[in-house]
């Protein structure tokens, strides 16, 4: 997104209180800590390089200020043709140096997880600027300059091209993997003008990279010069609200990429409002030769940290995601959906399956409840709160075979609220762990390094340590051994030092996208593995030890069963078949006993 490492990111403010704007453009180790920001906190596909368009008036010796509260201005604008006459020659590489190592840093640091764009603002872009002398709305100076002095504009924008080509090839040189030209007052010109004043020179620029690196174009307000501009070798042209996508297919014949074209005021809205737009857009575009994206620059006060509406729509696409699957693991059995309200506020959306060719039961249940925080709870989780709001997504999975394990997974996002409404705090939990009848090595092995492998692109620090919480949760005390054979488990998932509420909010939606490649290749493996009623009789034994466990030592479930949630969605954990027997014990040696084993004395499978 444009400006995408901008005001409205937390982190991005807390670098702007303590240094300058130029400091942070000029500062190699700043402008990359800022360029990967929106990376796991926004989930972006791309970085774009942090850094200004009006660094090309710099490198001609024009001083800049950014001015706090007005924006660039520029002391000793150019209003006559000596002044044009006196720029000097440039040296890109000395004097923007700071850029281009900025961007082998940021290539450093990203290590090719996402593509780096780097940026430059058109000739015309740029003149507005230095002979305005400052942002306009009409920009009226430059205009005129233009308009009685053409030879000077002119000979000002042939400067400014040659500068800026000789500066966009050296970044993509120093690793930029693509360049987007914008061109951001282009739509304050008549068509004529535009050609004249603007076009001529980008499309010099395009000429010059595109046989290097893909170059996009993009013109705020100028959807009348689209045509033009797709008869440029552009990889893709920007496009803002102002033109609808039927409009800009037509305009460009259907040929080039198109990139675009929210409104970024939008993003004020509700966020069922733009998930909705969102789908219209794309909709609207289809999918061939499209990048969505915004159609300008986000503005600084957007929220990000929208972490409830973000995660209750995550989790709803995850339960399709992971009921999808499972339905065409099974080939029989499909989900039966049940949508339900709780008395006190909220409600959520159980689906069940029961009786298919591979899963005796399964339930996949989202929830999005809010209310007030019972006295219990309150002296549980030891807080003054008064109200509360929590969504979540929570599945358990019991296979009929009874050598495929039973699964669990759970991932949820928690606020409380004081008296007046104003939230207090807020966290995320979550996790998954395996609960097998017979054990295979192998798959236990498989399970954890999927759940490592997901962790570590958050941290390395993260699997061992809600591994071990895991191990910890799922003890079935009054039994002396686990429940199974872990996963990972965690709770309480707030800001800190090292990570903000996007960064825990990324690290959460990861873990649940692990789900589905740590469980379903096990399935795959262990579904047609022969069994007998032996091999049953033991399955229903431990099922018992499961239910022991939830119905006793589960917070979920006490949770939900204490704030007047759905007993049905709740309970729906339970095992369909369970055994008692007293003090059954398997024989020493058997492959039963081997499991018991490990749950008494849990292992570090990786």
């Amino acid at each position: 997104m444009m400006r995408q490492a901008g005001r409205y990111l937390p982190d991005f403010m807390k670098l702007k209180a303590k240094y300058s704007f130029f400091d942070r453009v000029e500062t190699p180790e700043l402008a990359t800590e800022i360029t990967v920001m929106p990376i796991h906190q926004v989930g972006v596909d791309a970085a774009i390089l942090f850094s200004d368009i009006l660094v090309i008036p710099q490198a001609l010796d024009v001083e800049v200020q950014m001015v706090p509260g007005k924006g660039p201005y520029i002391p000793n604008p150019i209003r006559t043709a000596a002044q044009v006459n006196a720029l000097p020659e440039v040296d890109v590489e000395d004097r923007l140096n700071y850029v281009f190592r900025a961007i082998e840093m940021t290539k450093e640091e990203l290590a090719d997880e996402v593509p780096l764009i780097g940026f430059a603002g058109s000739p015309w872009t740029i003149l507005c600027y230095m002979v305005e002398g400052q942002g306009s709305k009409t920009f009226d100076k430059a205009k005129e300059f233009c308009y009685t002095q053409p030879e000077a504009a002119h000979k000002l924008l042939q400067k400014i091209t040659d500068t800026t080509i000789t500066y966009l090839q050296e970044k993509s040189a120093r690793g930029c993997n693509a360049i987007q030209v914008f061109d951001s007052w282009g739509g304050l010109l008549s068509p004529a003008d535009y050609e004249t004043f603007s076009l001529q020179y980008i499309r010099q620029i395009v000429d010059a990279l595109h046989k290097d690196v893909p170059v996009i174009v993009f013109g705020k307000g100028c959807w009348f010069a689209l045509e033009q501009m797709a008869q440029m070798p552009v990889s893709a042209l920007g496009v803002d609200w102002t033109i609808t996508p039927q409009m800009a297919r037509e305009f460009t014949k259907f040929n080039v990429t198109l990139q675009g074209n929210f409104d970024p005021a939008r993003l004020l809205s509700p966020v069922k409002e733009i998930e909705k737009l969102t789908r219209q857009m794309v909709d609207d575009f289809g999918t061939y030769k499209y990048i969505a994206n915004l159609g300008h620059g986000i503005l600084p006060h957007v929220p990000v940290d929208h972490a409830k509406e973000q995660f209750t729509s995550y989790i709803r696409n995850l339960q399709d995601e992971i009921c999808a699957a499972l339905e065409e693991v099974d080939g029989k059995a499909k989900f039966v959906e049940d949508h339900w309200e709780r008395p006190g506020g909220g409600g959520g959306r159980s689906r069940v399956m029961e009786k298919g060719n591979v899963f005796e039961k399964g339930g996949v249940s989202t929830s999005t409840v809010h209310g007030e925080m019972p006295e219990a709870l309150k002296k549980n989780m030891n807080t003054a709160g008064k109200n509360f709001f929590a969504c979540g997504i929570s599945l358990v999975i019991h296979p009929e075979n009874p050598f495929v394990p039973t699964v669990h997974a759970n991932y949820r996002y928690f606020e409380m609220y004081d008296e007046v409404g104003e939230r207090i705090d807020g966290w995320f939990g979550g996790g998954t762990d395996l609960t097998p009848y017979y054990l295979f090595e192998e798959d236990a092995r498989h399970f954890h390094q999927t759940q490592k492998a997901a962790a570590d692109k958050h941290g390395k620090d993260l699997y061992p340590k809600y591994k071990a919480q895991c191990d910890k949760y799922f003890w079935n005390h009054h039994r002396h051994e686990a429940r199974g054979i872990g996963g990972t488990f965690f709770d309480y998932l707030k800001p800190d030092t090292n990570r903000s509420t996007e960064d825990w909010m990324a690290f959460d939606m990861e873990m649940g996208q692990s789900f589905l490649p740590g469980y379903l290749p096990i399935v795959e493996k262990r579904k047609y593995t022969p069994w007998n009623e032996e091999h049953r009789y033991w399955q229903e034994l431990r099922r018992g030890r499961y239910v022991e466990f939830n119905l006793v030592h589960d917070r979920g479930t006490l949770f939900g069963l204490k704030t007047n949630g759905r007993t049905e969605s709740i309970l729906m954990s339970l095992p369909p078949r369970v055994r008692w027997d007293y003090n059954k014990e398997p024989e020493t040696g058997t492959e039963e006993a081997k499991l018991v084993e490990v749950l008494k004395n849990p292992r570090t499978w990786i």
